[in-house]
């Protein structure tokens, strides 16, 4: 079980390494468009609401499906990054959002902006904002686990795209 789990740990962090080689810890908010800064801020009220009142109608309207999420698989599955749609987002995996460490740290952050990560391809070309929390703390024998979600601008409107650990 521990070569399966530790072939798995490799994978997810070779899939997102692109990323995590390109991120800025240091999200410049001065770069965002005035118009981006209050849709963003806007996001993050509705989400807030959202997640506080468990409303998965409020939920999946701030999500672009299928949602590409690498720890949504099912009991015994093998598959990463699995897509999920609206219908089984509403049914099961909305509870994503209800992890008490995640409340707490969208409780505690007034403003998006201060938590904000942006990742960009090797290319530079295509660049996303990321928020996250700590879902696992790290301890003797764990590393720890972090869960981010991925914001895109579609159509005038952000949308968490993807979820995702480290």
């Amino acid at each position: 079980m521990r070569i399966n789990l530790a072939r798995i740990v490799l994978f997810t962090f070779i899939l997102n390494a692109q990323f995590l080689c390109a991120q800025n810890d240091n999200f410049d908010i001065g770069k965002l468009k005035n118009e981006d800064k209050q849709l963003l801020s806007e996001y993050w009220i509705n989400f807030k609401n959202a997640v506080n009142t468990k409303d998965k109608v409020a939920l999946s309207s701030l999500i672009k499906f299928p949602l590409i999420c690498d720890y949504c698989q099912g009991v015994g599955s093998k598959q990463l990054n699995v897509k999920i749609f609206k219908n089984q987002f509403e049914k099961k995996y909305f509870e994503i959002f209800l992890d008490p460490k995640l409340i707490k740290r969208i409780n505690n952050t007034q403003d998006i902006f201060s938590i904000l990560i942006e990742t960009c391809d090797a290319t530079g070309k295509k660049c996303v904002l990321n928020f996250g929390y700590g879902s696992i703390e790290p301890s003797k024998i764990s590393e720890g686990r972090q869960h981010f979600f991925s914001l895109e601008k579609i159509k005038n409107k952000y949308y968490i795209t993807s979820a995702w650990t480290i």
